[in-house]
């Protein structure tokens, strides 16, 4: 827990623990080794019932284990905050002609059609190692099947990109993921930031307004609203 990588690492435990010591909670750190992410692994795979897999899986796993043995029965997370106000970097990206040229073949999204393409980068690769590789085509109009373009705003493309990623990513990976193992150890997750009333809210916005000047600054309507309430470790993180 100690080891410093280069990625980041244990940079939100670093800022909970400041906010924990400034507001006086009642904080316990749950220290994930390489020994417990084994010990969990079976757990981790069996609990989610199909053929998924995330890098994380062990350790969620292994919290909500640890959080139903100290007597926690409902959890809150806060799942879906960065795709509807803009958290992460390749929102940003989305705003560099270049990086889109690599993605898409052209240097801005201008449909619906664009944005699955960009969306399904992402699960491009395991799909070309089989014998038989999926054409990119096949699997657009297979994807359109799925998330047809109701979705699509002309005026905001990156995001309607967020909004696929509400729809597509969040419900069939972290949702399931924090249900199955909630329900595993007999607790229930929250998601407060994934109401439809502040989902509409965040969605009223345009992106423009989410993001800042540079490639480092997101979410920005949430660090301008608690600029004097949060610990400015956590401001500037």
């Amino acid at each position: 827990p100690n080891v410093k990588a280069d990625e980041d690492y244990n940079s939100d435990a670093d800022c909970a623990k400041i906010l924990a010591e400034e507001n006086g909670f009642n904080h316990r750190e749950v220290v994930i080794t390489p020994d417990t992410f084994m010990e969990r692994w079976d757990d981790s795979i069996y609990y989610m019932e199909q053929p998924v897999y995330n890098p994380s899986m062990s350790m969620y796993c292994h919290t909500n284990k640890f959080l139903s043995e100290n007597n926690v029965v409902v959890t809150l997370a806060g799942d879906m905050g960065d795709e509807i106000l803009a958290g992460y970097p390749k929102y940003w990206k989305m705003k560099n002609p270049e990086w889109l040229k690599k993605q898409i073949g052209k240097t801005k999204i201008e449909s619906w059609d664009d944005v699955l393409k960009l969306w399904l980068n992402r699960i491009k690769r395991p799909l070309n190692l089989t014998d038989n590789p999926v054409s990119d085509n096949v699997l657009l109009e297979e994807f359109k099947k799925c998330y047809s373009g109701e979705l699509w705003n002309p005026n905001d493309p990156i995001g309607s990109h967020m909004a696929l990623d509400c729809v597509a990513q969040v419900p069939e990976e972290m949702f399931s993921r924090n249900d199955k193992y909630g329900m595993a150890y007999s607790m229930e997750g929250r998601f407060p930031l994934a109401t439809k009333i502040f989902m509409n809210y965040c969605f009223s916005m345009h992106t423009d307004l989410k993001l800042g000047r540079d490639k480092n600054d997101t979410k920005i309507l949430i660090k301008t609203a608690y600029k004097r309430r949060l610990p400015i470790q956590i401001i500037k993180k």
